[in-house]
This record gives structure tokens, sequence and C-alpha cells, in this order.
């Protein structure tokens, strides 16, 4: 008679939207790998369903400028907290931190004391700034997963365990309505063509970036006649974004499809998407795009003493080149959207030269199965 496996415990730590999809992914792959598995995870809905108890749920949670941490302060304090205790509590088998940099990186010291071996998932951007993190995860991490190969040989030139995987989002991007259904589904006219707008997952780009983009629409719609769809994302409080809506008299004329950016990014003519792995799906989904985000300015001033290249989605990173527009703080606003919609509307080779670029974008993100080979890296370390 075989014997029982010994269940192991697995904490996994997301502090955002894009961070938790990914380790959702993960949890489904090692769930079919290995039946012995219990999970434990700060997340959401995608964490719970993928088969994980949620310990802390991290809501609108993701932050990122000064400001907005300041805002998030009591959160963070009760998930450091969440943490802390079931670490000395469960003493769980291992522990998969996925992206959230700031917060993961503060709590390795920790995990690490208490005897508990720790996967790295989704390497945070020391290429872009604060190159120095890297000395702290190479003290204290088992095993570093990235998503981009250059990460990769990064980490080998500093001595790192690490593995790369390819982007989840190859497998996670999927579009379930063609562009016709979606467009009989929310009543929109095949004549009319669709103009996409995703504001973000986080609450301050929401508060700072929605209205820029809302603003833009009465530019835009003098240009032709548009159906307008706002997607934010599953966390972002809908409420709100009506209130925006509301308040600039827009009700009338446009859609809000919460969670609703592929299927509406895939019927539309352009989008306009905040900067962040919205870039890298959108160029999945193979629709031109204008890529915008704002800050506080100190927050950006921050940033840009450390990262000096003028690109910074992670499309145009990966890509590299700059044919995705971008309008970044001071150059987000709604006149500087509205001229970047018209020129991709209007510059037929322009059009083209961008749809060959998100081409090659697709190709460097790597074949399907990322979170399978994450899965299998992170069994290798649990042996």
């Amino acid at each position: 008679m075989p014997r029982k496996q010994v269940e192991k415990k697995i904490l996994i730590i997301t502090g955002e939207a894009s961070g938790e999809a990914n380790a959702a992914q993960l949890i489904t792959a090692l769930k079919t790998k290995r039946s012995n598995l219990k999970f434990y995870a700060s997340g959401g809905e995608s964490c719970r369903k993928a088969g994980a108890e949620i310990l802390y749920d991290i809501g609108n949670l993701g932050i990122m400028g000064f400001r907005a941490a300041l805002q998030k302060i009591p959160q963070i304090l009760k998930l450091r907290k969440v943490i802390k205790d079931f670490i000395m509590k469960e003493k769980p088998d291992l522990v998969i931190p996925v992206d959230f940099p700031d917060f993961n990186i503060s709590m390795l010291r920790r995990i690490y004391r208490a005897g508990i071996p720790i996967v790295y998932f989704i390497s945070p951007q020391i290429w872009i700034w604060r190159k120095k993190r890297i000395n702290k995860l190479k003290k204290y991490i088992e095993r570093m997963l990235v998503l981009l190969p250059f990460e990769a040989d990064i980490y080998k030139s500093k001595g790192v365990d690490v593995v790369y995987v390819g982007n989840p989002a190859v497998d996670r991007v999927k579009i379930t309505e063609k562009p016709d259904e979606f467009r009989r589904k929310n009543k929109i006219s095949a004549s009319r063509p669709i103009i996409t707008f995703l504001p973000g997952s986080r609450f301050h780009e929401i508060e700072d970036i929605l209205p820029v983009m809302l603003k833009s629409i009465k530019l835009i719609e003098r240009f032709g006649d548009f159906v307008f769809i706002i997607a934010p994302a599953a966390s972002v409080n809908s409420e709100r974004c009506e209130e925006f809506i509301k308040g600039e008299r827009l009700k009338d004329r446009v859609l809000l499809i919460p969670a609703g950016a592929h299927n509406s990014a895939a019927a539309s003519s352009v989008v306009i998407t905040k900067s962040g792995t919205s870039t890298i799906e959108m160029a999945l989904v193979g629709t031109p795009f204008v890529v915008v985000y704002k800050t506080t300015p100190f927050a950006y001033r921050v940033v840009r003493t450390f990262y000096k290249r003028k690109e910074v989605s992670l499309a145009n990173i990966v890509g590299g080149g700059n044919l995705i527009p971008e309008l970044i703080q001071d150059e987000l606003t709604p006149e500087n959207i509205f001229a970047e919609v018209k020129r991709i509307l209007s510059d037929h080779r322009k059009r083209s030269e961008i749809l060959r670029y998100l081409k090659k974008i697709r190709e460097r993100l790597g074949p399907p199965g990322a979170a399978e080979r994450a899965a299998d890296a992170v069994l290798e370390i649990m042996k």
C-alpha cells in the first residue's frame, strides 16, 4: 500500500492585482503536479479560486508612489503582522514572494531566519533602479524566477540561482469573445470604431489618471463617431469610476466594463493604457496602444534620479525600442492623448510599424507554459 504523502505548506505573498494573477496561475500549476500541497496567501479572488486559503485580502492594497504608500500604511502594517504571525505559528515549508518588491524584500530576513526557504517569483526591477537590492536577494533567497531573459543574465552574473520561466501573461491573456460578438453583447454598431481606456488597478491610478483620460474623450469625439469604453481592473471600485464619469458629464457617452480589458481591447481600434503589466497584456492582444502614467512629483523625481532611460513601459523595454507612444507625468494631458490617438488612427504607415513592433514583443515574451515551468522550478527546491 503506497504511503500517503506528507502535506506541505506554501505561503504566497502578493500585494496587487497583476502579481496575484501570476500567483494564481502558479498555484494552479503546482496543484496539478503535486497533490500534497496546501496553499496560503495574501491575495484576492484569483488566488482563492486557484485553491489558496486567503490570510489577508489585498483588495486595493497595490501601491506606487509616496502619497499612495502613506495612505496604505495601516493596511501594510496589518499585512506584515499577518505574515509574521503565520510564519511563527505554522512554519510553512516554502515562501513564495510574488513581485510587490518593497514589502516582500523587507520580509526576507525574517523568513530566512525562521529557516524557511524562499523562491522569489517575478524579479523586482533592479535593472531599472535600486540595483543594490540584488545583494539582499542573493543573501536570503534560494531561487529567483524571472519573466524576461535579460533578467536571468543579470542574476547569473551575481551568482544568484535564477530560472527564466517566460511570461505567464502569454497563457493568461485570452480573447473569449470575437470582436463582432463583443459588439453584439454590448449593443455597439459595427460602423462605430471603439476606443478603450485602461486606467489601472491601484487606487491612486484611478484618482490621477482616469480624470485625464475622460477629459481626452471630449477632444477625441470631435474627431469621429467613436464608442468609448472604460475597463478598470476587477479590483477597482466601479462606483468611484462612475463618479468621475458623471463628474465629466460623460455618463451617456461612455461604457464602463470592469475586468473587460482583453475582449474590449481586441475589438478596439486603439487602446490607452496605464503603464505596467497591462502594456504586456496589450502587446499580446495586438491592438495599437498608447501608454500613460502619472504619480506624485516627488515620487517621479525619485525614480528619475535612478532611472535614466526615456522609455518606461514594459512593452517598449521588451521590444527594445520606442514605437509605442508614452505620455508620462507632465506629458500626460488630454491634448496629448488626443494627438497620439489621432496619429495612430490617421497615419497608416505608423500604425503598420506599431503592429510589426507588437509582433516582435510577443515573440520575445517566450512560449506558453510559463506557470508550469515556474512550478517545476519551485518543486526542485522543495525536494
